[in-house]
């Protein structure tokens, strides 16, 4: 198309809108006010449906979805390796109760008067190292330990809160022991970490000090009291055996009993941040701030103190709790101060029912960066937004060039009927206007009038205008406006509206504009001086 024809388009398309003097709305306006309600109607509907099914929140529902089956995958191993734990832990307390029982009998020693012979205590110990380790490994943790209700020297200043025993973890990653990497021995006799080539730690002691340690005095006290079975006996705590070493852990331990049910001691695994991450690790999927936690919980609030990591981020300020607000779909967990969070969490139930540490609530956790998920819902919500928006557009385009080939012929039509060029017409293809030209065209082909009765109305009309009233109306016949008919009749302005009200209310039309239309057809037909008389 050359830069001719299109400016003729688009003058034809701006010449549509143009509003003839004296007239109402033209068609064209009527006709593209119509389609701009209809696209505004469809846009409208398509936002509306994507409120319905959600999709203004697609990512948001999509991190739900992500969370729960996270969540779900993670709930349900942990539950497994920390059941398997507790399994193995019971066995292991049973073994060496058994096996510290069984020696000091053949020592004559009763297990109840133990403290009063220290000089055993590194022989009991060691005899126990091979059991502790193949435990632990069985168990899939990452230390052990033995807490025996005894003291090398009872003599020494605050000898009641120190206990000998024996504390090792495998190394992590254990493929290092591959290397030749010993076992890190923390606590114990040193004779025992020599003679088996493990290695002593720089944070290193030979016994315990369990003075305010909850893994050993809850077990002590409660014991002391308890007739339960083992098996409920048990307690979990996030609190580190050694308080040198900063770091998250997840410590279970329960109590050595004798044959008589009486505690003489604990024992332990220990689970460690490196263990939880390696094992329970989230799929980060299409989020980069996302991870899991493990850690106490209550009604409101979520623990991250000494809680168990993992995954790709988490809170700047770790030992500030997490506020929970629960929501429909996601819950928020916000701390004081730092990054909110969105996500969702489940308890997992480590004690069984009628353990006297069943108030204890651990729950798991998967959370995402709520800046993130806010992040994704926006781009998400501008880009429909933008497509809405490009529908939109493209249908108006659509609709101008469609109107405006359906309007073109009509236009030319009335232009051509209304100029008396009517026989220069060829078909338009539009049924109503064809039928209208080929009409007039056939009338005028006989030379016939228009019929005399489309017009006895209107004749009856003009025959009830007073004289006065029909001298205005022939002053608007000849063309003349308010101001001319003024002075020609010599009469005030008010008496000319006056007489125009009566006369375009007997004649029944609006203004001088549909009445000047009417007589123009009715000249047309050449019937003027039999409808209006002189």
């Amino acid at each position: 198309m050359n830069r001719q024809k299109l400016q003729q388009r688009i003058n034809n398309l701006i010449s549509m809108f143009k509003k003839p003097s004296g007239v109402g709305m033209s068609m064209g306006i009527r006709l593209y006010v119509f389609l701009i309600m209809l696209i505004f109607l469809m846009v409208l509907g398509i936002v509306a449906a994507l409120l319905i099914t959600g999709q203004l929140s697609t990512d948001r529902r999509a991190a739900e979805r992500f969370a729960t089956k996270e969540l779900s995958d993670i709930h349900r191993s942990v539950t497994a390796q920390y059941g398997d734990t507790i399994n193995h832990l019971v066995s292991l307390s049973q073994s060496l109760s058994k096996s510290i029982e069984s020696q000091l009998s053949r020592k004559n020693i009763p297990i109840n008067r133990l403290q009063e012979h220290p000089e055993v205590l590194e022989e009991i110990v060691g005899n126990e190292l091979a059991t502790l380790q193949q435990a632990v490994e069985r168990a899939n943790c990452s230390g052990v330990f033995l807490v025996l209700d005894a003291t090398v020297n009872p003599s020494l200043p605050q000898a009641e809160n120190s206990k000998a025993g024996l504390y090792l973890r495998i190394p992590e990653p254990r493929i290092s022991a591959i290397a030749g990497t010993g076992w890190f021995y923390f606590r114990g006799f040193p004779q025992i970490a020599y003679q088996n080539n493990l290695n002593l730690q720089s944070v290193w002691k030979m016994e315990f000090n369990v003075e305010d340690r909850a893994f050993y005095q809850m077990i002590m006290e409660e014991s002391a009291v308890s007739a339960l079975p083992l098996s409920k006996r048990y307690y979990w705590s996030t609190e580190n055996i050694i308080p040198e070493l900063h770091e998250p852990v997840l410590v279970c331990s329960i109590p050595l009993l004798d044959s008589n049910d009486e505690v003489f001691g604990i024992c332990g695994f220990e689970i460690t941040n490196w263990n939880f991450r390696t094992l329970h690790t989230p799929d980060a999927g299409d989020y980069s701030d996302v991870f899991c936690l493990l850690g106490t919980v209550d009604c409101s609030t979520l623990s991250q103190e000494n809680a168990l990591l993992s995954g790709q981020s988490r809170s700047s300020d770790s030992s500030t709790p997490l506020q929970i607000s629960e929501g429909k779909g996601l819950n928020r967990y916000k701390p004081d101060s730092g990054k909110e969070y969105m996500g969702l969490h489940r308890e997992i139930r480590m004690y069984p029912t009628g353990s006297p540490y069943a108030d204890q609530r651990f729950a798991v956790s998967l959370l995402i960066s709520k800046s993130e998920i806010d992040g994704m819902v926006y781009r998400n919500n501008l880009t429909l937004a933008l497509i809405c928006a490009l529908i939109a557009l493209v249908a108006i385009c659509i609709s101008l060039l469609i109107s405006g080939k359906y309007l073109n012929p009509i236009k030319v039509a009335l232009e051509a009927i209304n100029s008396d060029n009517i026989e220069t017409l060829t078909k338009t293809n539009i049924t109503e206007i064809d039928n209208l030209i080929e009409r007039i065209k056939e009338l005028r082909s006989k030379n016939r009038p228009i019929p005399d009765d489309l017009f006895e109305d209107f004749i009856a009309r003009i025959r009830t205008l007073t004289p006065a009233e029909m001298n205005v109306f022939r002053c608007h016949l000849d063309g003349k406006n308010n101001a001319e008919i003024q002075s020609c009749l010599y009469i005030s302005m008010s008496t000319v509206k006056a007489h125009n009200s009566r006369i375009y209310a007997k004649l029944g039309v609006a203004s001088k504009d549909e009445l000047m239309l009417y007589v123009e057809l009715i000249k047309k037909s050449g019937m003027t001086e039999k409808i209006i008389p002189q």
